[in-house]
């Protein structure tokens, strides 16, 4: 059973910007780069946190258990993981959030 209620469902969610995706063959990582930890998550994951039309887990139900209703359950499940480990949070205005910038500029000489 999962411990969502309506309201819950409805709220906007992100990524948090500490936290870096890396697409596998066959399976996938969260890197949790400010705790230096790791999560192994299926493909689909990644599909899902890397859709713009994913704004609420709501959209992510009706989008992903259209055809397949047994996949509800599996998508809560993969959404309790992501909000336990810190790894996506809730807000009104997402934006506020950016990812962090990995560019890093060495001035050594050539």
């Amino acid at each position: 059973m999962n411990k969502f209620d309506k309201e819950s469902l409805q709220k906007r969610y992100a990524l948090a910007p500490n936290v870096n995706l890396v697409k596998g063959s066959v399976r996938s990582m969260a890197f949790d780069l400010e705790r230096s930890s790791y999560f192994l998550i299926p493909n689909i994951l990644i599909d899902i946190l890397e859709n713009a039309q994913c704004t609420n887990i709501q959209s992510v139900l009706n989008l992903y258990s259209e055809n397949d209703p047994d996949n509800e359950e599996t998508i809560l499940e993969y959404f309790e993981m992501l909000i336990e480990n810190d790894l996506i949070f809730f807000s009104t205005n997402t934006s506020f959030y950016p990812k962090i910038n990995l560019d890093w500029d060495y001035d050594g000489k050539i």
